[in-house]
C-alpha cells in the first residue's frame, strides 16, 4: 500500500508476529509432534514485536510519519537480548530439545527446569511479558488522549479524523483485551503446575484469545479506507484541502499574536491532522501526472486511469480519491479539459 506504507508496515508486522505467537501457543498446549513443540519453543522471543510494532503503528497513523528516531529502538532491546540469550539453545542437540519437548507434553510440564535462555531465565521472561504487555496496552489509549487534547476542535470534527479515531478505538480496545486474557493465562500457567488442570482452566480464555484475534481481521477488513485509502465521500471537499486551509488561515493570523507564546503552536496544531494520503505521497501522485502531461499520453482515445497505473505504479483507486477529494472534479473531466486546452492552443496558433 502507497499511501501508508510505513504505518502499514507497522501493522502487518504486529498481525504477523501476533499470529505466530498464537501459533506458537497452539503448539505448544496441544500439538503432539515432537517437531512443533521444539519449533515453537525456539519462537516465544518473537512475542517481544508485538508490542512495539503495535505502538508504532499507532504514532505513525496520528503523526503521519513512520520514521523511527535513534530512543525507538530501544523497544527492541527485549527482542534482542532474549534472541541473543536463545541462540546457545537453537545450538544445542535434537536430543537435548527432545527431552524439552517430552517434558512440555507432559502433564509435570515446567520450563523452568531447563536454561532453553541463557540471559532471561524463564520466570523473569514470563513476568516481562506481562509487563511489556501492560506497558504497550496503556501507552496506546496515552497516545489518543494526548492527541486529541491537543488538537483544535476543527481537526476533530473532521471526517478523516472520525474514521481514523474510529478505528484506533477499535484497534486499541482489541489490544486491552488480548493484554487482559493473556494475563489470566499466565497467571493460570503460574498456579496449575498440571498441564492438563491448567488447560481445563484455562480452555476458555484460550478458545477467547482465538476469537479476539480473528475478531482483530475482520476489524482491519472492515475499516478500508485505513488500509487501501479508498474515498469517504466523493461529494465532499477532501480533508487535504480542509487541513491546507487551516494552515494557511492559521499563517496569516499567527504573524498578529507577537505577544502568544503558544503561536508556533497553532501552526503546528494545524499541520498535525491526520490524512489518508501524507503530503509526500500527493506530491508523487501529482508528479506522475506531471509526467503523463508532458508525455501527452491523455491524446490518445483510449486513455484511462489504468495508464496512469501502468506509468507510475500508483493504485488505480488511489487516483480515483485523489481527483475525486484532492482535485475536486472527475478523472474524465481532467483529462478533457486537457484535450481542450491542445486543441484550443493549436487553433490559436493556426
Amino acid at each position: 500500500n502507497k499511501g501508508y506504507r510505513g504505518a502499514n508496515r507497522f501493522l502487518s508486522g504486529f498481525l504477523f508476529f501476533s499470529f505466530l505467537y498464537l501459533l506458537h501457543n497452539y503448539f505448544i498446549f496441544y500439538s503432539k509432534s515432537d517437531f512443533w513443540v521444539a519449533f515453537s519453543i525456539s519462537t516465544q522471543v518473537i512475542f517481544y514485536l508485538i508490542g512495539p510494532f503495535s505502538f508504532f503503528y499507532i504514532r505513525s497513523i496520528l503523526h503521519d510519519n513512520s520514521m523511527l528516531k535513534k530512543l525507538d529502538y530501544c523497544h527492541f532491546l527485549p527482542f534482542i537480548i532474549s534472541f541473543v540469550g536463545l541462540i546457545p539453545f537453537l545450538l544445542t542437540s535434537w536430543d537435548y530439545k527432545l527431552e524439552i519437548v517430552n517434558n512440555m507434553k507432559s502433564d509435570d510440564w515446567d520450563l523452568a527446569k531447563f536454561q532453553i535462555n541463557f540471559i532471561v531465565p524463564h520466570k523473569i521472561d514470563q513476568a516481562l511479558h506481562i509487563s511489556q504487555m501492560f506497558f504497550y496496552a496503556v501507552s496506546h489509549w496515552f497516545m489518543l488522549i494526548r492527541y486529541r487534547k491537543k488538537s483544535n476542535e476543527a481537526i476533530l470534527n473532521s471526517q478523516q479524523y472520525k474514521l481514523i479515531r474510529n478505528w484506533l478505538l477499535v484497534f486499541c480496545v482489541i489490544f486491552s483485551l488480548i493484554t487482559i486474557n493473556f494475563i489470566i493465562v499466565m497467571f493460570n500457567v503460574w498456579i496449575f503446575d498440571n498441564k492438563t488442570d491448567f488447560l481445563n482452566k484455562s480452555n476458555d480464555s484460550l478458545l477467547f484469545a482465538a476469537i479476539v484475534y480473528v475478531s482483530l481481521n475482520m476489524a482491519v477488513l472492515s475499516f478500508p479506507q485505513i488500509m487501501y485509502g479508498l474515498p469517504i465521500d466523493r461529494t465532499r471537499i477532501g480533508d487535504y484541502n480542509l487541513i491546507n486551509s487551516q494552515v494557511n488561515i492559521a499563517e496569516q493570523i499567527v504573524p498578529l499574536l507577537e505577544n502568544i507564546e503558544s503561536k508556533e503552536e497553532i501552526l503546528t496544531e494545524a499541520k498535525i491532522a491526520p490524512q489518508l494520503f501524507s503530503n509526500q505521497y500527493l506530491l508523487e501522485i501529482e508528479n506522475a501526472l506531471d509526467g503523463i502531461i508532458h508525455k501527452k499520453l491523455y491524446l490518445d482515445p483510449d486513455f484511462k486511469l489504468a495508464n496512469i497505473f501502468n506509468e507510475s505504479k500508483i493504485p488505480v483507486h488511489h487516483l480515483t480519491y485523489y481527483f475525486n477529494n484532492v482535485r475536486m472534479l472527475a478523472f474524465s473531466e481532467w483529462r478533457n479539459n486537457l484535450r481542450k486546452f491542445k486543441n484550443d492552443h493549436r487553433s490559436s496558433l493556426i
